[in-house]
């Protein structure tokens, strides 16, 4: 995890929070987060109530947490944060958490819709703040190996 910084996941989750709660206040549950700064600790980030390491994870991460974090109209999204093996890089994403799979012609059709909908636009601001933050993403790491992939241009 060498280099995963505090610093990283303090700006990750505090341009989250401002994203994802901007018409409301953040959830009682959620504030001890925003109180947290990047001099705070790795392991005190780690280590927070609603931080979470899940059981499965892909074979080309060594570590991954889920921060559960919500947003203003659901409080099931979070934020996936993976080190690569083996070069240690970290990876910020969201998990929308809402796949939901509703029958069609279900009176709960247009509101899972619209759910899903109002998540996978909210995650896409919050991954483009991130990017411009600086944030690694996984459209960032893509965005670099194609670029890393592309022939030289003849001079």
């Amino acid at each position: 995890m060498s280099q995963l910084t505090s610093a990283m996941i303090a700006r990750a989750v505090h341009l989250y929070l401002s994203s994802a709660y901007t018409e409301v206040d953040i959830p009682a549950s959620k504030r001890h987060f925003a109180s947290l700064t990047e001099a705070d600790s790795l392991d005190l980030w780690l280590s927070q109530k609603g931080v979470e390491k899940p059981r499965d994870r892909s074979p080309a991460m060594s570590i991954m947490y889920a921060i559960r974090l919500g947003n203003a109209w659901y409080p099931h999204m979070k934020i996936l944060l993976a080190v690569m093996d083996p070069t240690g890089e970290p990876l910020f994403s969201i998990d929308t958490h809402d796949r939901l799979e509703v029958p069609p012609g279900s009176p709960d059709e247009a509101g899972v819709k619209e759910l899903q909908s109002k998540n996978r636009d909210l995650a896409r601001a919050i991954e483009q703040a991130w990017e411009a933050a600086g944030i690694p993403t996984q459209a960032g790491l893509l965005k670099r190996y194609l670029a890393s992939r592309k022939p030289a241009t003849p001079e």
